[in-house]
C-alpha cells in the first residue's frame, strides 16, 4: 500500500547499473518478503540482504553512502545514522511520517489526495487507487538520487544505493 513497485525498483537498478557500472547496490528484503521477486537484480551486480532485522540493518546502512527507501523504517534508520536518504512517498503524509535530518529528500507526486493513509482507514475513500505512488516515474527517482549526490556532504562519486521494500522496514 505504500510501496513503490518492484518493477520500477528493478528498472531503476538497471539504469543505475548502466550509468554507474562500478557502483555497488545493496537491496534489503525484510522478514516475510521472500515472495517479492528480485530475479535479475543479482545479475545487475546487486547484493541481496534477505530477512535481516532492523537492528541488523542499522550498521550496514551507517556504512552506506546513500539510501533509497519507501516510507518506512529503513529511511528512519538512515536518517538516524546520518546516511543521506531519498524517501518515496505515496499515501502517507511526509510532514507526519518522514524521517527528519539534514540529508533527507522526499520524493512524491504532491497529489492533494495523497494523504489518505491514516493507519486505521487506509484507502477507504481513495478514488485513485494509489496513483500518488504509482505515478512516480523511474526517471524522477533517478534525478532525485543525483540531486542527493550533488548536495550531500557524505556521498562520494562512487555511491551505494539501498532499495528496501519491506513493509516492516520500509
Amino acid at each position: 500500500y505504500k510501496r513503490w513497485s518492484i518493477e520500477k525498483f528493478k528498472a531503476l537498478v538497471k539504469k543505475i547499473s548502466d550509468e554507474y557500472p562500478d557502483m555497488q547496490i545493496v537491496v534489503f528484503r525484510g522478514p516475510g518478503e521472500q515472495d517479492i521477486d528480485l530475479s535479475g537484480m543479482r545479475g545487475m551486480g546487486c547484493i541481496i540482504m534477505d530477512g535481516y532485522s532492523v537492528l541488523e540493518t542499522a550498521p550496514v546502512i551507517k556504512k552506506m553512502d546513500l539510501v533509497l527507501s519507501n516510507d518506512s523504517g529503513i529511511a528512519h534508520i538512515a536518517a538516524a545514522v546520518d546516511t543521506p536518504v531519498a524517501v518515496i512517498f505515496g499515501p502517507t503524509h511526509p510532514g507526519i511520517t518522514r524521517p527528519w535530518g539534514d540529508e533527507v529528500t522526499v520524493i512524491e507526486t504532491g497529489y492533494g489526495c495523497s494523504r489518505c493513509y491514516t493507519g486505521k482507514n487506509y484507502l477507504k475513500s481513495c478514488a485513485k487507487n494509489t496513483d500518488c505512488l504509482n505515478e512516480i516515474a523511474v526517471e524522477r527517482v533517478y534525478d532525485a538520487l543525483n540531486e542527493v549526490i550533488l548536495k550531500s556532504s557524505k556521498v562520494e562519486p562512487k555511491v551505494k544505493i539501498s532499495t528496501d521494500r519491506s513493509e516492516g522496514l520500509i
